[in-house]
């Protein structure tokens, strides 16, 4: 399950994935020049890296949220082995 420190960091990295997605798709378009230059159709290659990174990362997220959920449902309402047995039958 994800910590505070996780989701911090998540939190941080999305905004940054999204910038290089946006830096992509104007690179493969105009080319793009943020401490490196490339031509226009390489411009792409930033997109990628930002894809993924924001793609990973809000997957991790919900399978977190959904993890959890399932762990609260699970504490919340133990079996006893009476209410097992009458759903076996």
């Amino acid at each position: 399950m994800a910590n505070v420190f996780d989701k911090l960091c998540i939190v941080i990295a999305i905004p940054l994935g999204a910038i290089l997605m946006i830096l992509g798709a104007l690179g493969l378009i105009l080319g793009c020049n943020a401490h490196f230059t490339l031509p226009p159709l390489l411009g792409v290659i930033p997109f990628f890296p930002g894809f993924a990174m924001c793609v990973c990362l809000i997957k991790y997220w919900k399978l977190t949220n959904e993890l959890q959920n399932k762990i609260a449902k699970q504490t919340a309402t133990p079996s006893t082995p009476q209410s097992d047995f009458d759903q076996n039958l």
